[in-house]
């Protein structure tokens, strides 16, 4: 409503001046008000249209937000020009803000989120004191995750016989396959989940327009215990626009006309519907 009213600003003034108005008109102090007050909130707009939009946002990107306003807020107190009702304005939102959102990256769920989104990483913290202690806690988490054969890595050979006879006896490969195993970690999960987290960390961002959860699934195989978290991770979306979107469209299928329709076939029109490219 601001915006508009700064839009016909000119017109409005002219119109006043052509007819003599003796309205009680906006003072030239009010609209530079006005016009600081939609220089603060204009961020807001942008970040409600982004987590609006079609695509789900995912929790991972909660955290940058958040630091979005956090500095634009900062550097609209501290204008040297800034009045002083915009300035009263900027730091009660800006308090409000830090109340809910200032220990976001101390909650275990999001600082991994963030770590595991391919456009973010590091980069996605605040400090680099923040992101090494989600690294470390990523890191045990890792550890206690076991993917394949390494369960029973430790028992016996369930294997053909002839096979494990061949490997046995095989002394032509035996060293090699050591010093290989022991590079990538096959025989120590510990050692395995630390050299994942390394590896991912050391490939370089993704563009932040892709999709981080396409990325993963081309990279399962190569990261399998990361993905088993991503899993449980990428997939907390950020607000409850998309549950709402489905509950909308859900009211669209099921209607008067169609209230026959059984659970399962209400399921699935819901679901291509909302797959729908």
């Amino acid at each position: 409503m601001i915006q508009r009213i700064l839009k016909v600003k000119d017109s409005v003034l002219a119109t006043l001046a052509v007819t003599n108005n003796e309205l009680n008109n906006i003072t030239s102090q009010e609209w530079q008000l006005l016009s600081q007050c939609c220089n603060v909130l204009s961020i807001f707009n942008d970040v409600t249209e982004e987590v609006s939009a079609e695509k789900i946002v995912t929790i991972s990107k909660v955290v940058l937000y958040y630091g979005f306003l956090d500095e634009h807020l900062t550097s609209n107190i501290y204008k040297n020009d800034t009045l002083h009702e915009v300035e009263k304005m900027a730091t009660e939102i800006q308090n409000v803000l830090r109340a809910y959102f200032g220990n976001l990256e101390d909650k275990d769920v999001v600082a991994q989120s963030i770590i595991l989104d391919p456009r973010f990483k590091k980069q996605g913290f605040s400090s680099d004191s923040k992101f090494l202690v989600a690294k470390t806690v990523l890191s045990r988490k890792l550890q206690s995750i076991r993917i394949g054969t390494e369960n029973t890595a430790a028992g016996p050979s369930t294997a053909n016989p002839q096979t494990a006879q061949t490997a046995t006896t095989s002394l032509l490969w035996k060293t090699f396959d050591n010093k290989v195993n022991s590079l990538i970690g096959q025989n120590n999960p510990t050692v395995a989940g630390i050299v994942e987290l390394d590896k991912y960390l050391a490939e370089t961002l993704i563009p932040r327009s892709m999709d981080p959860l396409q990325w993963w699934s081309e990279r399962k195989h190569i990261y399998p215990r990361l993905f088993e978290v991503v899993k449980r991770r990428l997939c907390i979306p950020a607000t409850s626009v998309p549950s709402e979107r489905v509950f909308s469209k859900a009211g669209q299928v099921l209607t008067d006309f169609r209230s026959r329709l059984t659970t399962d076939k209400v399921e699935k029109i819901v679901f291509v519907q909302c797959n729908l490219k």
